[in-house]
């Protein structure tokens, strides 16, 4: 019998359904987990059998809670381990940063070719994330989704429009007269007096599938790029920045901050979450941020 990696799938992504109805009809061995608190004893215990090798079916969320379990292990097992997505959440970040398939055969067979690449991830104070995130609007538009996604109704909808979901909640955000950020400063970078759309620190090109917020990003340079987009005036201003964010062509604006580094220190003036993969990982008004390079073995 043919020896598969260990297959986690959290029910409760938007596409789960279909992930599991694949494993199921192939009878291939899987577990079914939701909640985060759980990852590290599953990830735990299958070590102790010699299992090094995971899948993990989810969205960038269910990603994080992997990825934030995986590095309180102690480095040798660390380095031992190599883990495949498979992706059924909404935006797929990661897996779009990957190149893996959407469709679940295609995503499997791609992993179990087993071609290995060692990829970035970003500390924030004492939390991990592994694709994009920051302060400000993208902060706000998970706690809107989250929202959404709560209640029955918007379970359902997150199934039909899928990643359009952070879009429609950025349009209704500033329609509504979204106030923006901060000031932030960046310790030795960037002091701005004037509220901010947005900080992201990537460590890809895009967030959100369509927010490409560093165009020149790669998860395996070892850095990671941050981008300070002020506060447009109006409304249509704000909507022209959006799209032009999405384009990557927002870099060209005098009222953007962008640079590249391994650590930096942000502070806030009051209290503020940072989001991380679409959750929501600390809140302070300090944030430590540092690379950790090629910190994990990811199948491609």
């Amino acid at each position: 019998m043919r020896e598969y990696p260990l297959i986690i799938i959290n029910p409760k992504s938007t596409l789960a359904n279909n992930v599991k109805q694949f494993f199921d009809v192939h009878k291939i061995k899987h577990i079914v987990n939701y909640k985060k608190e759980n990852m590290g004893n599953i990830i735990k215990d299958n070590l102790k059998k010699g299992l090094d090798s995971f899948i993990i079916c989810g969205g960038d969320g269910t990603v994080n809670h992997f990825i934030n379990s995986y590095m309180v292990l102690p480095k040798k097992q660390r380095d031992s381990m190599k883990i495949g997505f498979i992706p059924c959440g909404k935006a797929n970040d990661l897996s779009r940063a990957l190149n893996i398939s959407n469709d679940v055969k295609s995503a499997f067979n791609q992993i179990l070719k087993r071609r290995i690449k060692s990829i970035d991830l970003i500390r924030v104070n004492n939390s991990y994330f592994i694709t994009g995130g920051g302060l400000g609007l993208p902060t706000e538009i998970v706690e809107d989704v989250n929202r959404i996604s709560s209640t029955k109704i918007g379970r359902q909808l997150n199934k039909r429009v899928k990643d359009a979901v952070y879009y429609i909640s950025v349009i209704k955000k500033i329609i509504l007269g979204y106030r923006g950020v901060g000031p932030i400063e960046i310790e030795d970078h960037y002091k701005g007096n004037k509220r901010l759309m947005l900080l992201s620190v990537q460590n890809q090109q895009f967030i959100g599938k369509r927010f490409k917020l560093a165009p020149d990003a790669d998860n395996s340079d070892g850095l990671f790029e941050v981008c300070a987009i002020e506060k447009p005036g109006n409304i249509i201003t704000n909507l022209l920045m959006i799209q032009n964010i999405i384009k990557g062509r927002h870099l060209r604006s005098a009222n953007v901050f962008e640079m590249k580094g391994k650590s930096l220190l942000i502070s806030t003036e009051k209290l503020e979450h940072f989001m991380g993969d679409g959750e929501l990982l600390c809140y302070a008004n300090t944030f430590k941020i540092d690379i950790v390079p090629h910190a994990i073995k990811v199948y491609y």
